[in-house]
C-alpha cells in the first residue's frame, strides 16, 4: 500500500494506492498533522488499513468482462479474481 499526501483546496488528502488491480482511495483531513498521525497509526497497525476494492476486468474492446459460472473459485469479472465484499444493507423498521 502506497500513500501520497497532497493539499487540495484548504484540506489535506492522502491518496492510497495498492497494485494496478486495485482502485485508488482518497481520504481527506483538516490538517497535515491529522493526516500524518493517521498514516503513522495505519503503518504501526494501531488502526486497520483501508480495504481497496479490486478493479473490474475489461475485454479487448473495453467493455466489462463477466464471471464464468463454470469456475466457482475464481471471479473472472475482477482483475484479482476475487469480487469485493458486499456492504451490509440498511434495514428500516416499519411503524
Amino acid at each position: 500500500m502506497n500513500t501520497n499526501l497532497t493539499k487540495v483546496g484548504g484540506k489535506w488528502a492522502i491518496e492510497i494506492t495498492g497494485s494496478d488491480d486495485e482502485e485508488m482511495l482518497t481520504k481527506s483531513f483538516a490538517s497535515v498533522e491529522e493526516a500524518e498521525k493517521w498514516r503513522h497509526d495505519v503503518g504501526q497497525g494501531i488502526i486497520p488499513a483501508p480495504v481497496l476494492n479490486s478493479k473490474r476486468a475489461r475485454t479487448d474492446k473495453g467493455s466489462f468482462k463477466g464471471d464464468d459460472p463454470k469456475t466457482p473459485d475464481t471471479n473472472e469479472a475482477y482483475r484479482t479474481g476475487k469480487a469485493p465484499k458486499k456492504k451490509a444493507s440498511k434495514t428500516t423498521k416499519k411503524k
